[in-house]
């Protein structure tokens, strides 16, 4: 039998009202501050970034459970202005805190909590930590597996196989190129993005006409979005180029 819904009343709905109508007011000064923090730095007034978004976060942290999606990317942008910024403890803290919000609020394994997780290997990429940024991909490609997300899966394992590529692990890269066959060679909005990587690692292993095979692939494709298929090192550039420019990539 269907629960009645109890009747509210005047006073009670005015007071919903009025705290919906000061969350919404809070998810907007939490926007602002953001975009403010981020203004700062575009500007290069490093200092007034970093204290425009650190002042909203303790102004603002107490909201997480009401708002943690706002609260999360409020540490997302803080820990994006630290890494520039050279603070690399206030990167990794911030990092942490913005997929903490979302665990705590949401669950483990929530598509939004999933999706945020990423950012922690991706900041270990940023960092220079291999291993552990594969760890951090595989332990969310697992957590959106067992939720039943097998697209969140398998765009987190081609950050496993982008990763191993541009790092020379390019047995490890195919391996993860195959499993991302397996699971999901049925839906065609993932070929393209396989057949990339796929033709960058016969590249780099010496096929020069891999690339204009894949070009001429491609045309079958069809999609209004152009691919970066190949783009060479700017010769100012050490051996971190492959991981600082290509992961800007997007999967």
């Amino acid at each position: 039998q269907a629960r009645k819904q109890l009747p509210v009343s005047p006073k009670t709905g005015l007071l919903y009202a009025a705290i919906e109508s000061q969350e919404r007011l809070r998810g907007d000064i939490v926007d602002a501050a953001m975009n403010a923090g981020a203004e700062h730095f575009a500007a290069g007034r490093y200092n007034e970034a970093v204290r425009t978004l650190r002042q909203a976060i303790s102004r603002n942290k107490r909201y997480a459970a009401r708002m943690p999606g706002p609260i999360s990317d409020l540490y997302a942008t803080y820990a994006d202005v630290a890494q520039h910024f050279g603070t690399e403890d206030h990167f990794r803290r911030a990092t942490w805190d913005s997929v903490a919000v979302l665990r705590r609020a949401l669950g483990e394994t929530h598509p939004a909590t999933i999706r945020a997780s990423s950012r922690i290997g991706d900041m270990m990429v940023k960092l220079g930590r291999v291993e552990p940024a594969d760890d951090a991909y595989r332990e969310a490609a697992e957590t959106a597996a067992r939720a039943g997300n097998a697209d969140q899966a398998a765009v987190l394992t081609f950050r496993r196989a982008w990763l191993a590529l541009v790092t020379g692990r390019y047995a490890a890269s195919r391996r993860f190129l195959d499993q991302i066959e397996r699971d999901r060679g049925g839906d065609a909005r993932f070929a393209p993005m396989l057949r990339v990587l796929r033709a960058r690692i016969a590249f780099v292993e010496g096929d020069a006409g891999a690339i204009e095979a894949l070009v001429a692939a491609m045309r079958g494709f069809g999609g209004a979005e152009p691919l970066l298929v190949y783009a060479p090192p700017y010769p100012a550039f050490d051996e971190d180029w492959r991981i600082s420019v290509m992961w800007r990539l997007s999967l």
